[in-house]
């Protein structure tokens, strides 16, 4: 099964269902030009009225088309700048989550450094690019902790390493 990771898969693939759109519209416009195409074929013994009708539908056919195939041109570059904002590597940050007590048992700071964890996480590269070693992520007062046990703590997130891996094919 193939991991994917971050948000420039999702990009990609509203790109690639956006593009499938285009490209239906492109061949039901291709559809209507060839079928005005035959009406205008089939009115070339017909007066002439009716042949500049036609001619007038071709030309509309025409001008839609055109704008279909800028469409077209434009979703092609968007899915080529989102190809290229994709690469073969996974971000990943290490972050450490433990926890701080505001106490003098010096068993009780023991206690948090031991039940400290650190965990690896993948992130999107506009995460990976803010993100900064030492950062911390989150900090908040343990309420439940506060109210139940009267203790006063709260739980650090910080980063503590950033890499990157090239992802499986």
């Amino acid at each position: 099964m193939k991991k994917e990771y971050g948000f420039p898969i999702m990009r990609k693939r509203e790109n690639r269902a956006r593009f499938i759109q285009i490209l239906a519209k492109v061949l039901m416009c291709l559809f209507f030009a060839a079928m005005c195409v035959l009406y205008a074929v089939s009115l070339a013994g017909c007066e002439k009225q009716s042949v500049e009708d036609a001619e007038r539908t071709l030309s509309t056919v025409k001008s839609e088309l055109r704008s279909v195939n800028a469409d077209l041109r434009r979703a092609r570059e968007e899915l080529g700048d989102a190809r290229a904002t994709l690469s073969d590597d996974v971000f990943w940050l290490e972050i450490e989550i433990k926890q701080s007590t505001f106490t003098l048992d010096i068993a009780e700071h023991i206690k948090n450094r031991v039940n400290a964890m650190k965990i690896s996480i993948p992130v999107d590269r506009e995460f990976y690019s803010s993100a900064s070693v030492g950062q911390l992520l989150s900090s908040g007062l343990k309420v439940g902790s506060l109210a139940i046990d009267g203790d006063i703590s709260n739980l650090n997130i910080t980063v503590t390493k950033k890499f990157t891996t090239r992802r499986e094919k």
